[in-house]
């Protein structure tokens, strides 16, 4: 949820911008951005985690409704 707070700062205090769990990001009902987590499983045991955070920062141009950026909201 970093990348919840850092939004945040950069829009403001907005309630528009929520986090649907588990793990998307939105702006109004536009998709934002999203978490990624993936974990590599050895004989029953967690022996690597990854994690990615995607945001949409400057397109403008979605080629699927139902998407935003930084760009278009600023």
């Amino acid at each position: 949820l970093a990348e919840f707070f850092t939004l945040k700062k950069w829009i403001g205090d907005n309630p528009l911008l929520k986090v649907k769990w588990p793990n998307d990001l939105y702006f109004e009902q536009h998709k934002l951005g999203g978490i990624l987590v993936n974990n590599r499983v050895q004989g029953g045991e967690v022996k690597a985690m990854f994690i990615g955070i995607g945001l949409n920062v400057n397109h403008l141009d979605f080629p699927l409704p139902g998407a935003t950026s930084l760009a278009a909201i600023l």
